[in-house]
């Protein structure tokens, strides 16, 4: 069958978002310019004055969304940046921004719908236009400072691991010649049937130790989760068949999340170039938010990749790293 049209309704103000070491490097020039070495001091400052310039005169929304999570230390400091960035706006979790759009591409795959319509507002809790507007039209705003779930130190020891898992795996799949396009398919297929693999080997009490034990819980928790969701839409009640069926259907691998994510993913894993630890974050990160952002400000491995694969384009997004100077000074002049 031919896919789901994607639709994509965007803010009419401009949504920008910036990579974690963006803001991380914005907090280091307001506290020490001179640890910057040019031409990045000057590349930050340029940039610094335009997000502030144009966030508080309401022309852009430069929302928090998960970025902190990456962040172990000097976090007062980085939060303290973000805010002022952001005017305390803040997106949805990135897990409920991705079920948003999963739950709306269910409901198009069973009443077997030609489009499937997103819409930046799946990305917050309430209308950022108003909140900003709420927000500057008040002396003082208040955020709320949230703890690194689970704590740094889980966090941080489970990152290893994945990253370490990750690593054994892409060895094998270079070791084998796999092929990108190979990979992407893997990807696809490999998504429900891990968690499905991951739920039964739980129930049957074959889990490790208390870190397997409760990532497994985790992919429980959430497949009964999306069975719940499903059973609201079909009225199929532990339709796991059903549920299965429209994880392998293009309406739920045309969704930007799932395309980004399984893309991005085969990416690093065909690369003989080790997975670094802050990749599968970014892959989080992108796959969920650019497709809602008008620029979208990566480091640029990311935006050299997502741009030769056209999802700039295919998303109507300008993507770009702090280099891209003129094409970052464009897109500000373009809603001066």
């Amino acid at each position: 069958m031919n896919l789901p049209n994607i639709q994509i309704e965007k803010s009419i103000i401009p949504i920008v978002w910036l990579d974690t070491s963006i803001i991380t490097n914005i907090t280091i020039f307001k506290e020490n310019p001179d640890k910057l070495q040019e031409p990045q001091r000057s590349r930050i400052d340029q940039l610094y004055k335009l997000i502030t310039k144009f966030s508080q005169s309401g022309r852009i929304i430069c929302p928090l969304a998960d970025q902190e999570d990456e962040v172990w230390v000097n976090r007062k400091e980085w939060m303290d940046t973000i805010r002022e960035l952001s005017l305390g706006i803040e997106c949805l979790s990135l897990k409920k921004i991705q079920d948003n759009q999963l739950h709306k591409a269910m409901k198009s795959y069973f009443l077997n719908e030609e489009s499937i319509v997103l819409s930046y507002l799946d990305a917050f809790d309430s209308d950022p236009i108003e909140e900003m507007r709420d927000v500057l039209q008040q002396e003082i705003f208040l955020t709320v400072e949230n703890d690194i779930f689970l704590g740094a130190d889980f966090r941080r020891e489970t990152n290893e691991i994945t990253l370490n898992l990750l690593n054994e795996q892409r060895e094998k799949n270079v070791g084998s010649g796999i092929d990108f396009d190979t990979q992407f398919l893997a990807e696809i297929d490999g998504e429900i049937k891990e968690i499905v693999k991951m739920v039964q080997e739980l129930h049957i009490g074959d889990v490790g130790d208390e870190r397997d034990a409760f990532n497994k819980m985790g992919a429980s928790i959430n497949l009964y989760q999306q069975l719940h969701f499903w059973e609201h839409i079909t009225g199929g009640k532990n339709d796991i068949d059903g549920l299965i069926s429209f994880y392998s259907s293009s309406y739920n691998t045309n969704c930007p999340y799932v395309d980004l994510s399984c893309s991005l993913t085969a990416k690093i894993m065909i690369n003989p170039q080790p997975i670094k630890s802050g990749d599968p974050v970014d892959i989080n990160h992108i796959s969920t938010l650019m497709p809602f952002s008008d620029l979208f400000i990566t480091d640029k491995p990311w935006r050299t990749f997502l741009n030769n694969k056209a999802y700039d384009k295919k998303y109507n997004t300008n993507i770009a790293f702090i280099g891209d100077t003129e094409k970052i000074t464009d897109f500000f002049d373009s809603i001066a």
